[in-house]
């Protein structure tokens, strides 16, 4: 309810009787406000109780948590009875950051996290007592790190660390998490503790029963719901606001904590915002408005961003936020212009540029939605959100264009419609040019498959023109494929290895229009097949009058509004099939090489019963019966103009006359007078029955009034009767006139009531005659309208290869390498895939000779299975979807993927597959390629091959090397012995099989010529050029520290983290990528006394800006780096560098003269050289006065190239051998 109606009730009316009421007795208003966010602007207990007294129990509102949590019980069962609310809160800080009370997070799972799969309990506590609840936190990397003042040895297993835990660690307050880092100052002023408490009592008080139940062991904990930096806002002086509160509600305040909680849930709503000052109040203002907008509280958000921006305007991340309050309630233009605000600023996020473009739709500004989404794209295309969101937009327009032309033609303005329509498709191909990544030209494949994409609304055309021409297909000895007219993923995937693709009556509707255009951005030939002239606006429809009140004058502008759309769709393809000949002569007229020919209606095996019902001569009969079948509500008119005066005259006339009408017709007032001899029946499904019905008959009617329309209309009707020996009545339309001879094999009437009075008398007195052109029809139809006939046909115009076998000879010539890759661009995510990208730049720039292809995982993309064909400068990509699963990156093969594979590999045909990193994508396709005999190389750029751990590092940060031992595995949780074994056979006999195995360096391929791969080579990678950047000096002085590469622990994200936050550093800041974080998003934290920047992911051309920022790389990673991108790249920018001393990270480094080498088998190393940069922050803010000289990715894509070519020759001896 309107929180103006709330107000306009607590003034007028009177309540004293209400509050005596009996149902009052249990109401909760704690509850009652904070379950309904639309309440809380009600403030005192006795605003809700009339709230709920006048409405809310009517409106069907709980009244106290006891009832709302049986209601949920009743509804979505009962809760686990190990549920703890607390639990589940921390397991899922999305929820931890919209609730506040246990009942809340009790009532999401009931009714969203069952059945979501949420976990709602730790992991890794058997026992599942309480007291021992701690263990499910124990990360055994984090507890090594911090312990490293004391440690005499590293515990090498979750076990051991627990055990050195429990005997050492607790006396030493050892953090068990970096998360969870234990201040006993902090849990002894927050809960209440005595000041004589011992830390270490505190510390064991918050492992057995704290933590249990929910208590944080840190200020930054307790804060990670309420401020994203985790830090006390300086901005605010809680002392002098807790001060200026009434006693009463001070008093329950016992820490700062505690009043900022207080500020955010009640304070900022009352206004007590005084004692928010200084540098940082933005931020804080930024975080109440993030509270609020979580909690639905729209316009307190909205207040809150509003101060924000007020000090500090250039914050797109709060005009975004505050864009989706404004949007929530229904303020679309001020939501609209804070996502173009945000968009306008640097580091907008992806929402922003579609938020922008959908509130522009919205507002019905679809040019300039447009307009954000083509300037967001060359940045966003990658995201499946944005590509859903330009299908999503176009549709919009397409729909909001089309509801403007249907108010067009219903005001009788037709021809503005249509020229209105055909403007918006030229408008709508031109948009999906500007906006989507069609595929490269492939060509047709000599002997491909013909993909068929159809409307199948009505029966009788999907019966003649969709599931005949399968069965023509089939007979001519061609495969082909035929998919529902709103199934476009299916046919799209179908247009690889198409030798053409068939459009049969679809409307230009947008998904259409750009599944049209794949083909012919393919070059698969197109052709459009047709069977009306309804894309002619001079022809259809019939006047309205000639339903005769069969369809409504709706359904009337909606038959104007198709003609448009089908000739639109008719216009892109290249070439026209047509059902006749007049038909065709119109549709060579739009089609773009104007070229039609004519596959005409036929037979096949379904009319086999009916052919063998009309093998016998018909018998004399003592009733002759007229027969009018019509699918179609089109004809109406046609019918009781034409021949109904002839028919009223011959049941007039001759009493031993019956006329069956069967479907769409409605038959004049004036018939009613014979109504013994007329049966009428509705549409009849069953062409058994139909045909039955039809063969019991004498004579067969087909009525068409002259035109064009008419003209263009197929021989269907006596085509079925003629099968019969049903002799037929034709209207003298052009397609009758030329496959007919009058008297002959039908009669042939002029367009008059009497020509059809005269054809009926003839034929109802003479049985003979009858007899004589029901024979001769039935001789006609069964040798020119059979299976044999058109399979003739469609051989000659579809079935030849010869022009598509040579253009693919010419391509042949060049050596075919499909690379396949777990990410491909613009998707360019992690190391490897830049690597490939460098590759690929290389080859398409400098290797005419070389011809490449792509399949890779589509980010993003669901469900699972989901195909796309996009191109990457010029090179087809093929990407799937795969499923987001447990294990996914272990899970080493997926036969789901093996049928687009195979699809793929008959498309393109390769001399050479390249395999890198395929998790994901599976080994299931090197099987493929294994059994096809196509030789392939692999390129290990990880430990995907021959561990159970891509890095070699266990869910507790320990390295696990690989042995030639497969029973001394370590597999992850949920895997067993026999997987893990089973796993690495199988892989391993792949590798054995690659033609060359390759390293991106020498160390990395030790790794793997140790577990006895000794045909492992290295191809080192090399730098691609970084646009240089003016170096950025802080104002702070501080030595810029800087690690890249993700919070992974593998990459020694814990290892710094443990260190900053274990000492104090006085001269250092440091610069974390975290890749979890929106690209442009930056979150400030304080580990220790060292200020960190959390921040998004830069895109490739901003990493010189990165680079610039920073005067020391960090990258102690615990894995053994097999080759270390980062480091070189940091060298390159005149960086020092600091790498552990695993892998090839540490290549090219002088250890005190251009960086470090560490030991990162503890903290040790780390620490002392940290100490050491702190102390002479000078000297290490200027650039190494040595200069390392760098492998190039040119050097490396020339020589990746050299080996594709001295594969070659004996590719095509394999080939020659094959073939023979």
């Amino acid at each position: 309810m309107p929180l103006r109606v709330i107000s306009r009730i607590k003034k007028s009316i009177p309540f004293a009787k209400s509050l005596k009421s009996s149902d009052l007795l249990d109401f909760d208003p704690v509850f009652y406000r904070f379950h309904y966010s639309d309440l809380h602007g009600l403030n005192s207990d006795e605003d809700l109780r009339r709230h709920y007294v006048l409405h809310g129990r009517e409106e069907g509102r709980w009244k106290s948590r006891a009832e709302a949590r049986n209601d949920f019980v009743s509804r979505f069962g009962a809760l686990p009875d190990d549920f703890q609310a607390h639990v589940y809160k921390e397991l899922h800080e999305d929820l931890a950051k919209a609730f506040d009370h246990e009942w809340q997070f009790e009532f999401h799972y009931l009714e969203h996290g069952r059945k979501e799969g949420r976990r709602y309990k730790r992991e890794g506590n058997p026992a599942g007592d309480a007291e021992t609840s701690w263990i499910t936190l124990f990360r055994l990397g984090d507890f090594v790190a911090c312990a490293q003042n004391w440690l005499t040895e590293v515990p090498r297993t979750q076990q051991e660390g627990i055990a050195l835990f429990l005997e050492a660690g607790i006396e030493r307050l050892a953090p068990i998490n970096l998360d969870f880092v234990f201040d006993p100052e902090f849990y002894r002023s927050a809960y209440g503790f005595e000041r004589n408490k011992r830390d270490v009592e505190l510390y064991r008080h918050w492992l057995e029963i704290g933590m249990p139940n929910g208590l944080s062991p840190n200020e930054e904990k307790s804060l990670q719901d309420l401020l994203p930096s985790r830090r006390y806002p300086e901005a605010f002086d809680w002392r002098r606001y807790k001060s200026t509160l009434p006693t009463r509600a001070s008093e329950g305040l016992r820490h700062r904590i505690d009043v900022l909680r207080h500020l955010f849930q009640t304070g900022f709503e009352k206004g007590l915002t005084n004692q928010i000052n200084g540098d940082s109040s933005d931020e804080l203002f930024a975080a109440i408005g993030d509270y609020h907008l979580i909690r639905g509280r729209h316009r307190l958000a909205i207040a809150a961003y509003n101060r924000a921006l007020a000090l500090n305007p250039l914050r797109p991340g709060i005009l975004h936020l505050r864009g989706d309050a404004y949007a929530a309630i229904g303020e679309a233009a001020a939501a609209q212009s804070d996502f173009a605000a945000a968009l306008a600023l640097p580091n907008a996020s992806i929402w922003s540029a579609l938020h922008a473009a959908r509130m522009a739709a919205a507002n019905g500004l679809f040019e300039k939605a447009f307009e954000i989404l083509a300037s967001a794209r060359r940045k966003w295309e990658k995201s499946a959100d944005f590509r859903s969101t330009v299908d999503h937009l176009i549709e919009r327009y397409f729909a909001a264009r089309s509801q403007s032309a249907m108010v067009l033609y219903s005001g009788g303005s037709r021809t503005t419609a249509d020229d209105y329509m055909l403007k918006t498709l030229a408008e709508i191909r031109s948009l999906i040019g500007k906006l989507t990544t069609l595929p490269p030209e492939m060509g047709p494949t000599a002997d491909g498959h013909v993909t068929i994409l159809a409307n199948q609304d009505l029966t009788q055309c999907k019966h003649y023109r969709v599931e005949q021409k399968q069965r023509q297909f089939r007979r001519a000895g061609l495969d082909a494929e035929v998919f529902d007219q709103h199934d476009l993923t299916s046919f799209t995937r179908s247009l690889i290895g198409a030798r053409a693709a068939i459009f049969y009556r679809v409307p230009a509707f947008p998904g259409i229009l750009k599944a049209i255009l794949t083909a012919k951005a393919l070059g698969v030939p197109t052709y459009y097949e047709i069977d009306d002239l309804i894309f002619d606006a001079a022809s259809y429809p019939d006047i309205f009058e000639s339903y005769e009140g069969q369809i409504s004058k709706s359904e009337y502008n909606g038959l104007y509004y198709g003609v448009p759309l089908f000739r639109y769709a008719m216009g892109l393809c290249d070439y026209g099939i047509a059902s006749t000949t007049p038909l065709a002569s119109h549709i060579e007229l739009i089609v773009e090489k104007r070229e039609c020919f004519v596959l005409r209606n036929g037979l096949d095996e379904r009319n086999e019963t009916a052919i063998e019902m009309g093998r016998v001569s018909r018998p004399q009969r003592d009733v002759v019966t007229i027969f009018y079948g019509s699918g179609t509500k089109a004809h109406n008119s046609d019918f009781n103009t034409l021949a109904g005066p002839a028919l009223l005259f011959v049941l007039e006339r001759y009493d031993y006359v019956r006329l069956v009408v069967v479907g769409h017709l409605q038959l004049r007032p004036e018939f009613d007078q014979f109504s013994s001899r007329v049966t009428r029946l509705g549409m009849i499904a069953d062409l058994d029955q139909y045909w039955s019905l039809l063969g019991a008959s004498d004579i067969s009617l087909a009525v068409l009034s002259p035109g064009q329309m008419a003209s263009c209309k197929s021989e269907i009707k006596w085509l079925e009767a003629a099968i019969l020996q049903v002799p037929s009545i034709v209207s003298a339309t052009a397609t009758y006139l030329e496959v007919l001879q009058d008297g002959v094999d039908a009669l042939i009437v002029d367009d008059n009531s009497l020509a059809w009075r005269k054809a009926l008398t003839i034929l109802i007195e003479d049985g003979e005659l009858r007899r004589s052109i029901g024979a001769a029809a039935r001789r006609k139809a069964l040798q020119n309208y059979s299976l044999d006939a058109a399979a003739a046909l469609l051989r000659v115009k579809l079935g030849s290869p010869i022009a598509v076998a040579d253009a693919d000879q010419n391509r042949c010539r060049k050596i075919k390498v499909l690379t396949c890759n777990v990410f491909f661009p613009p998707q360019t995510y992690g190391g490897a895939t830049r690597v490939v990208k460098d590759n690929v730049d290389y080859i398409v720039d400098e290797c005419s000779d070389i011809e490449l292809s792509a399949f890779a995982v589509d980010e993003g993309v669901r469900p699972a299975g989901t195909f796309r064909l996009d191109q990457y400068r010029g090179i087809p990509v093929f990407r799937i979807s795969t499923p987001l699963e447990p294990h996914m990156e272990w899970r080493p093969f997926n036969v789901e993927h093996v049928p687009i594979f195979e699809q793929i590999l008959d498309r393109i045909r390769p001399d050479i597959i390249h395999f890198h990193c395929i998790q994901r994508l599976t080994a299931s396709i090197v099987e493929v390629a294994l059994k096809r005999r196509i030789p392939y190389l692999i390129t290990v750029h990880d430990g995907w091959w021959i561990s159970d751990h891509q890095f070699f590092v266990d869910r507790d940060d320990i390295l696990r090397m690989p042995s030639s031992d497969l029973f001394e595995a370590a597999p992850p949780s949920g895997i067993s012995l026999s997987e893990s074994i089973a796993r690495r056979q199988r892989l391993g006999s792949l590798l054995e099989a690659a033609e060359h195995v390759i390293s991106v360096s020498e160390s990395f391929a030790d790794i793997y010529r140790k577990v006895g791969y000794r045909h492992v080579s290295a191809i080192p990678n090399g730098l691609s050029e970084i646009k240089a950047t003016p170096k950025q000096r802080g104002l702070d002085g501080r030595l810029s520290l800087g690690h890249i590469g993700g919070r992974s622990a593998h990459k020694g994200a814990m290892l710094i983290e443990a260190v900053l936050r274990m000492n104090h550093f006085d001269h250092l800041k440091l610069t974390m990528i975290d890749f979890s974080m929106q690209p442009g998003a930056r979150s400030e934290r304080i580990w220790g006394n060292t200020p960190v920047a959390l921040c998004g992911a830069y895109a490739q051309d901003q990493v010189g800006d990165l680079y610039a920022s920073l005067d020391v790389l960090l990258a102690p990673s615990i894995w053994p780096e097999s080759f270390g991108l980062v480091a070189r790249e940091a060298q390159s920018q005149g960086l020092w560098v600091v790498t552990s001393n695993r892998g090839a990270m540490g290549e090219g480094i002088i250890p005190g003269e251009n960086g470090f080498i560490i030991d990162v088998s503890d903290a040790c190393d780390l620490t002392d050289l940290l100490r050491k940069l702190d102390a002479d922050v000078v000297r290490y803010q200027a650039p190494p006065k040595v200069a390392s000289s760098m492998r190039t990715a040119a050097d490396q894509g020339a020589e990746l190239a050299e080996l594709y070519r001295k594969m070659g020759p004996a590719v095509r001896d394999t080939k020659s051998q094959r073939q023979e």
